[in-house]
């Protein structure tokens, strides 16, 4: 064989080993990105789930302070209970839109569609017990056992979120850790077949 061509033949496996190698890496690298970019938003989505069950607690403070309120006729107590009890609902609303928008399992998606009756029916009755104790507070007093009922509706219902959504992050982690290692055994695949063909 010519020199010549012994060397054209050196520079086409030399090129054959580049794109084998790197088109490998590239590959790989993608699939990691994806996988890292769903680690993140079921990582937020997880975030956003323990935000609304906060609200869903702080919720039930505002109202335990405007019966508390009403009891020791403290006006200013009763106002700052409606100021929170409007902030608290706004941020638990915004928190489960927030989920709504990522991308989740139809499993999670499924339960944040679910919770949205519950939650109507928990703000609406809160809202009740806490209108009520401005006006008459043995009302608001009579109201709280259908109030205690929502919340452990919605207690439950959030539960069950919060575990789909858990469920969701490990799924997710354990994706990209084996996307890891499976770029790992590819790239060394790559440079032993390329080295093989160079051999």
């Amino acid at each position: 064989m010519k020199l010549r061509n012994q060397i054209l033949g050196l520079g086409l496996i030399g090129l054959v080993m580049s794109v084998l190698v790197g088109g490998t890496g590239v590959i790989n690298a993608t699939r990691l990105s994806v996988a890292f970019d769903q680690s993140i938003n079921t990582g937020l989505a997880l975030q956003k789930s323990q935000e609304a069950d906060m609200m869903h607690d702080a919720i039930r403070g505002d109202v335990l302070l405007a019966l508390l309120s009403a009891a020791n006729n403290d006006t200013a107590g009763l106002e700052e209970s409606k100021k929170d009890l409007t902030e608290h609902v706004k941020n638990f609303n915004d928190a489960i839109a927030a989920m709504q928008n990522l991308p989740l399992s139809d499993n999670s998606k499924s339960h944040i569609q679910q919770l949205a009756p519950t939650l109507k029916t928990y703000v609406e009755a809160a809202t009740m017990v806490q209108g009520l104790a401005s006006t008459d507070a043995q009302k608001a007093q009579a109201s709280v056992p259908e109030f205690q009922k929502a919340f452990a509706g919605l207690e439950e219902t959030m539960g069950s979120l919060s575990e789909a959504v858990a469920k969701d992050v490990e799924a997710y982690s354990i994706d990209a850790h084996q996307g890891a290692v499976n770029a790992k055994w590819q790239v060394l695949m790559g440079l032993l077949v390329a080295a093989g063909i160079l051999i």
